[in-house]
């Protein structure tokens, strides 16, 4: 399934379903082997690989530019530069 409703910019590839809500963007320049989902507000930028699922809440913004082995669920912000071998859960909203 792919249900893209607004900006979308996709380089490498997604295995998997891709949902971004209308008002979400996401740029992919690297590879999401499971489940994207972006919320309406949501930003992702992925310059680098994301092993599991990503999940972007309203008004969140993500920046991949390394590894991330697990899932990402993002309600604020946040960059990963290097590489994390589990989970990313950022609840803040700062």
């Amino acid at each position: 399934m792919l249900n893209i409703e607004n900006n979308l910019i996709i380089h490498e590839k997604i295995d998997q379903d891709v949902t971004i809500l209308k008002g979400g963007y996401l740029t992919l320049h690297g590879q999401i082997t499971k489940n994207l989902y972006i919320q309406a507000g949501g930003t992702a930028v992925i310059n680098g690989m994301i092993v599991e699922n990503l999940y972007i809440d309203p008004q969140g913004s993500a920046i991949v530019n390394g590894m991330v082995c697990k899932d990402v669920l993002n309600k604020g912000n946040f960059s990963a530069p290097g590489m994390v071998c589990g989970n990313i859960i950022n609840l803040s909203k700062d």
